[in-house]
């Protein structure tokens, strides 16, 4: 699945290095950060299967309308 592919209420603003900002509707951050884990996790490696060692993702949210200096964690692996 891929992002364009929901609702299209979600969508990435940009990417910087290793990090990515993605403005996302609430009914679907838990989704869009399963996409994108799995991404940045297991697609990346196997496209380019010289990448051996693991990978993980740590996710960030907001409150709606709030602000990049008030952050939580997201945990989306459990849900």
């Amino acid at each position: 699945p891929m992002i364009r592919g929901l609702s299209g209420r979600s969508n990435v603003v940009c990417h910087i290095h290793d990090a990515i900002v993605v403005d996302v509707h609430p009914d679907e951050a838990i989704q869009v950060a399963k996409i994108i884990n799995e991404w940045a996790t297991v697609k990346v490696r196997e496209h380019w299967p010289w990448i051996t060692m693991p990978l993980k993702m740590e996710a960030e949210i907001s409150e709606v309308d709030g602000s990049w200096a008030d952050m939580s964690r997201l945990n989306f692996k459990d849900a």
